[in-house]
């Protein structure tokens, strides 16, 4: 598999349980410069992320929006702990693990 992402994760909503319930996701597309950008994101549930992780074929990394040049940084690549938990450091925690990026 290539480490090139379908996807981006650009921000988390949690729920009550303190776990993530949605995520907002970006694919995104090289222009014809080279330049890397996203379609708008939009956000969905947390199992459907879960679901397209464990196929094995679809990639994510985070993404963080620079506001100083209106664009994203690529960040980690997203993985699964425990086939349910996404992570970006399979630590053994049993909470999803993206507390870097924005709350939605």
């Amino acid at each position: 598999m290539s480490d090139v992402p379908d996807f981006y994760i650009t921000g988390v909503r949690y729920g009550d349980d303190e776990c993530i319930s949605h995520v907002r996701v970006a694919l995104h597309f090289v222009t014809s410069t080279g330049e890397i950008k996203m379609k708008r994101p939009v956000l969905v549930p947390r199992e459907f992320i879960v679901d397209l992780l464990q196929t094995g074929k679809i990639i994510f990394y985070t993404a963080t929006l620079d506001k100083s040049k209106n664009t994203y940084q690529r960040g980690e690549n997203v993985s699964l702990y425990d086939e349910q938990y996404i992570t970006t450091d399979p630590n053994g925690s049993t909470k999803d693990n993206l507390e870097g990026l924005p709350k939605v």
